[in-house]
């Protein structure tokens, strides 16, 4: 387990009676999942979540009394369905002692949905997509492009099922049913976790809400899956009303950046790829993995 540095920021609050003054904790959960960070500097992820991330701001959370709760802000389009487990446990210890709510006004998507499904309150903005609980697992095969080129690629291996993820070699239905067992069996984990966090969902609607599909606001309010349509100000007044709190400091924990960082002003798991870019960059670099991700055209 990794030990992240972390600071305490006001965002909004007053200054005076720090000690004393009851707190909501602020977490952004902005990028793809990860279950480590892809690096720093110009080359890395503009911004991920991953295990460590969270654990940290969570244990310090439950630690500290004056932690009344959690609004997590959430615009993520998922990602890794490992991270995706753990953070979602994470999450889910930590509101059997603290509420937590949600707040998206982007999107909350696959592995985003499955953490925002712990919360004891999601709000999202009316232009807001939810949703997308399905798994993907995608590998690329270019035994005919190898051919057309000329090439001949040579795999060895010790048993019979071990290079049916290669990109060269063919895959048969057998094997091909192997990986949609895999991906099935996630898939029930991940519906399973959804229906603990949303019991009051309608089970007619399951086959539905659970095929994948993107939803807007408005629908996904329909089925459940939020409980109201907002803005900030609403998931506020709705995480200081489940922790029974009228006036409280909202605060952050920010990691601490080294000296260099600070100097060129590069934040770790920062860079400069569009959202387009990571997502297609994560995908390549994850293929033969199983995924809760959403993108257009995916």
């Amino acid at each position: 387990m990794n030990r992240i540095p972390l600071k305490e920021v006001l965002v909004s609050g007053s200054k005076k009676d720090t000690r004393t003054t009851p707190k909501i904790l602020l977490i952004n959960f902005e990028g793809i999942v990860m279950d480590k960070p892809a690096g720093t500097g110009l080359g890395a992820a503009k911004s991920v979540v991953t295990p460590d991330g969270m654990r940290a701001r969570l244990v310090r959370a439950k630690l500290d009394p004056l932690v009344k709760g959690v609004l997590l802000n959430v615009s993520s389009p998922g990602g890794s369905a490992s991270a995706s487990d753990i953070i979602h446990h994470e999450l889910e210890m930590f509101a059997r002692e603290k509420p937590i709510v949600v707040f998206t006004s982007g999107l909350c998507a696959s592995a985003a949905y499955h953490a925002a499904s712990t919360a004891q309150h999601i709000v999202a903005s009316q232009t807001a997509l939810v949703g997308s609980i399905g798994v993907i697992f995608q590998i690329m095969k270019l035994k005919g492009l190898a051919e057309k080129l000329g090439v001949e690629p040579i795999t060895i291996t010790a048993g019979a099922n071990k290079g049916m993820t290669s990109l060269f070699e063919d895959i048969t239905p057998d094997q091909r049913g192997m990986l949609q067992e895999l991906v099935d069996e996630d898939h029930e984990q991940f519906v399973a976790a959804v229906k603990r966090g949303r019991p009051n969902l309608d089970p007619k609607m399951f086959p539905e809400i659970t095929s994948g599909q993107i939803f807007s606001a408005k629908q996904a309010l329909a089925r459940g899956l939020i409980d109201q349509i907002g803005y900030e100000e609403d998931a506020l007044e709705g995480i200081g009303n489940l922790a029974d709190v009228k006036k409280f400091n909202l605060v952050e924990y920010r990691t601490k950046r080294p000296l260099f960082a600070e100097l060129f002003n590069i934040v770790p798991g920062m860079g400069t790829l569009s959202a387009t870019k990571e997502i297609h960059q994560f995908l390549t670099e994850h293929s033969g993995r199983l995924l809760r991700i959403w993108r257009p055209g995916l």
